[in-house]
Protein backbone atom coordinates (compact mmCIF):
# COMPACT_ATOMS: atom_id res chain seq x y z
CA UNK A 1 0.00 0.00 0.00
CA UNK A 2 1.30 3.43 -0.93
CA UNK A 3 1.04 6.44 1.31
CA UNK A 4 -0.50 9.33 -0.60
CA UNK A 5 -0.79 12.78 0.91
CA UNK A 6 -4.27 14.14 0.42
CA UNK A 7 -4.87 17.84 0.44
CA UNK A 8 -8.55 18.37 1.23
CA UNK A 9 -8.66 21.84 -0.37
CA UNK A 10 -7.19 20.52 -3.63
CA UNK A 11 -9.64 17.63 -3.71
CA UNK A 12 -12.62 19.89 -3.05
CA UNK A 13 -11.49 22.36 -5.73
CA UNK A 14 -11.03 19.53 -8.25
CA UNK A 15 -14.46 18.02 -7.54
CA UNK A 16 -16.12 21.44 -7.73
CA UNK A 17 -14.39 22.12 -11.04
CA UNK A 18 -15.49 18.76 -12.46
CA UNK A 19 -19.08 19.32 -11.36
CA UNK A 20 -19.16 22.96 -12.46
CA UNK A 21 -19.64 24.01 -8.86
CA UNK A 22 -16.76 26.47 -8.97
CA UNK A 23 -18.71 28.77 -11.27
CA UNK A 24 -20.33 31.83 -9.76
CA UNK A 25 -24.00 31.34 -9.16
CA UNK A 26 -25.87 34.32 -10.55
CA UNK A 27 -29.45 33.17 -10.15
CA UNK A 28 -31.16 32.79 -6.83
CA UNK A 29 -33.86 34.16 -4.58
CA UNK A 30 -31.84 37.34 -4.05
CA UNK A 31 -32.04 38.03 -7.79
CA UNK A 32 -35.84 38.10 -7.99
CA UNK A 33 -36.93 41.17 -9.88
CA UNK A 34 -33.40 41.94 -11.05
CA UNK A 35 -33.40 42.77 -14.75
CA UNK A 36 -29.64 42.57 -15.23
CA UNK A 37 -29.12 40.64 -18.50
CA UNK A 38 -25.91 39.15 -17.11
CA UNK A 39 -28.04 37.21 -14.61
CA UNK A 40 -30.26 35.67 -17.29
CA UNK A 41 -29.84 31.96 -17.94
CA UNK A 42 -30.22 30.59 -21.48
CA UNK A 43 -33.57 29.05 -20.54
CA UNK A 44 -34.83 32.37 -19.17
CA UNK A 45 -33.57 34.18 -22.27
CA UNK A 46 -35.47 31.75 -24.49
CA UNK A 47 -38.63 32.21 -22.43
CA UNK A 48 -38.31 36.00 -22.58
CA UNK A 49 -37.72 35.79 -26.33
CA UNK A 50 -40.84 33.67 -26.75
CA UNK A 51 -42.86 36.15 -24.68
CA UNK A 52 -41.49 39.05 -26.72
CA UNK A 53 -42.37 37.26 -29.94
CA UNK A 54 -45.92 36.70 -28.73
CA UNK A 55 -46.25 40.36 -27.77
CA UNK A 56 -45.04 41.45 -31.23
CA UNK A 57 -47.46 39.05 -32.90
CA UNK A 58 -50.38 40.37 -30.84
CA UNK A 59 -49.39 43.99 -31.58
CA UNK A 60 -49.21 43.29 -35.33
CA UNK A 61 -52.64 41.64 -35.24
CA UNK A 62 -54.06 44.58 -33.29
CA UNK A 63 -52.65 47.07 -35.81
CA UNK A 64 -54.06 45.08 -38.73
CA UNK A 65 -57.51 45.13 -37.15
CA UNK A 66 -57.33 48.91 -36.61
CA UNK A 67 -56.23 49.59 -40.22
Amino acid sequence: MTNIKLNQDEIIAEVEEQDGLDEDRTIGPQDEGDDDPADTTPAEAEELSDEGGEMLKEERERRQQVS
